[in-house]
């Protein structure tokens, strides 16, 4: 056997450059674009409080609104997580448990404002308004998975 013949490991050239061989683009992009939606913001919060459009009364309104928002938002993203994961169907009635909720939650502090119960006991209002909510919303969920999902298993 020759020395080309050989059987053996191949040599493989060994990368010197510190660049990967394909520029991430979009990463790139992303990451610009993220940089540059908070520097906007926060030029923008910045700018209103010089102006003195909204005071710093204000400005704590907005961070707790927009952390309620969130808040909201994230729970209703992790109950379709949590329903996909499980069960691995998309529940596109998730919306309507929540919105059942809420609903209820608005119609028992209508009727407890009505017979004034909500100003003379805002405490106890509050935990019967949830309490009858979650409950509504348990009950609507548990209705729509012995309906809906249990039959498709």
């Amino acid at each position: 056997m020759t020395e080309e013949t050989k059987p053996g490991p191949r040599s493989t050239p060994r990368r010197t450059s510190l660049l990967p061989d394909r520029f991430p683009v979009r990463r790139t992009i992303l990451i610009l674009l993220s940089i540059a939606i908070v520097v906007g913001v926060t030029l923008g919060t910045v700018a209103t409080l010089r102006e003195g459009r909204f005071t710093g009364a204000a400005w704590q309104g907005f961070v707790i609104s927009g952390i309620a928002r969130g808040s909201v938002y994230a729970l209703i993203a992790l109950g379709y997580t949590l329903v996909y994961g499980i069960l691995f169907m998309i529940n596109f009635a998730h919306g309507e448990v929540f919105m059942s909720g809420a609903y209820t939650a608005f119609f028992v502090a209508a009727a407890l404002a009505e017979h004034n119960f909500l100003n003379a006991n805002p405490i106890v209002s509050i935990f019967l308004i949830l309490l009858v909510s979650m409950v509504t919303s348990t009950a609507v969920a548990l209705v729509l998975e012995r309906v809906a999902y249990r039959p498709l298993r």
